[in-house]
């Protein structure tokens, strides 16, 4: 620019030290930096404030890709082969590369984001006592589930309809207790406390 440091510091009103910085990517150009390269340089502000955004964007990038190297071997818990055969994930050989697409399956930003999210959630299903048991293979499910019903466009939830659309046979529940009494109520969801009873 045919402009020392020192003349562009004494432009901007600006220390030596911080221009300093800024050309060595130390110290990051402000929206008022940009405004007052602008008046000295000619150049927009927005220029400046785009390089300092895709500057410190691409810093945030190398750093992820270190903490996410530390954390690779998390993928041997997973199914990543059965995932990216049914198309859920890409299969990449990079594996930093592959812990990212499994991530952004899950919408997390690290395995252990994915652990405490899941923690917190409340889901019930059932899993035959005759099959090992996998904590990561039943959340890959679950979320491929979320994934799927957030393409579903459903209408307000309306009680009413929803009684009258259930399958007779499953909304009949009898109840025979050990009185005798039969509670074949199908006027409510909420089931009586009984003191002894069995269901079919």
């Amino acid at each position: 620019m045919g402009m020392s440091q020192a003349e562009l510091a004494e432009r901007t009103g600006r220390p030596k030290k911080t221009i300093n910085e800024i050309i060595k990517g130390k110290a990051a150009i402000s929206p008022d930096t940009a405004l007052q390269l602008e008046r000295v340089l000619g150049i927009p502000a927005a220029f400046w404030n785009n390089r300092e955004r895709h500057y410190r964007e691409a810093m945030a990038r190398l750093a992820e890709q270190e903490r996410l190297q530390e954390q690779v071997a998390w993928l041997k818990k997973l199914p990543i082969k059965a995932m990216a055969k049914l198309g859920w994930i890409k299969k990449v050989k990079d594996h930093v590369q592959q812990l990212l697409e499994v991530l952004n399956f899950f919408g997390v930003a690290s395995p252990h984001e994915l652990q405490s999210f899941w923690d917190r959630r409340e889901v019930n299903f059932r899993m035959s006592p005759a099959l090992k048991a996998n904590h990561w293979v039943a959340l890959a499910w679950l979320r491929k589930g979320e994934i799927e019903a957030k393409t579903i466009r459903c209408s307000p939830f309306d009680q009413k309809t929803f009684r009258n659309t259930l399958n007779p046979t499953t909304t009949y529940l009898i109840i025979f207790y050990a009185d005798g009494r039969d509670r074949s109520d199908n006027s409510s969801f909420e089931s009586p406390e009984p003191q002894e009873s069995e269901s079919l």
